[in-house]
């Protein structure tokens, strides 16, 4: 075995479960923190790295989850006092503890249970509707692209996603009850 691997139930390989086990969790955090930004990924890869280094700190025992968003908060902070842009809508420290605590106390899920739920309610949609949000985000077109392709205002277009986010959240929403109920 190469001496970069390590054996089976060692605390690294518990360690990189744990992270692996948080990334959904940990992204959407992000994105509850920087709603619209793009570099979120990039956030995210930033926190990873963070969290790999500090893992020695890690105390075994306690809530891996609190300590992962904990980095994920600061690192967010820390990327918007780099971008040192003034309209950033800072979240305060008192309302990030509790989202973190609201967080903490969600169910663990396994990390891809929505992505069947995600496709059912896709093809749920008007086709229409489906195209422009598989153009947008899948296909990662800017809403001025996505406005020349379907003839339409970037801001009819803003809306129409606002619109067919929200009726996908919903739909996920119920996808998810009916399949805890069944299990």
């Amino acid at each position: 075995m190469p001496d970069s691997v390590p054996p089976f139930g060692s605390s690294e390989t518990v360690f990189v479960t744990e992270l692996t086990d948080h990334q959904g969790i940990l992204h959407a955090f992000l994105v509850s923190l920087l709603p619209g930004v793009p570099e979120v990924d990039d956030i995210l890869q930033r926190t990873n790295l963070v969290l790999w280094e500090k893992r020695s700190q890690f105390e075994p025992g306690t809530s891996f989850k609190s300590w992962a968003l904990a980095v994920a908060y600061w690192e967010a902070r820390a990327w918007m006092s780099e971008r040192k842009r003034g309209d950033w809508l800072v979240v305060d420290d008192g309302l990030a503890r509790k989202l973190i605590e609201h967080i903490e106390v969600q169910p663990k899920r396994p990390a891809n249970t929505a992505v069947p739920a995600l496709k059912n309610c896709l093809a749920k949609l008007r086709d229409a509707d489906r195209l422009l949000v598989l153009s947008h985000h899948q296909h990662e077109k800017s809403l001025k692209e996505c406005a020349r392709i379907f003839d339409r205002t970037p801001e009819s277009l803003s809306v129409s996603l606002v619109r067919i986010r929200a009726a996908l959240r919903r739909c996920i929403k119920s996808e998810l009850v009916v399949k805890e109920a069944t299990q």
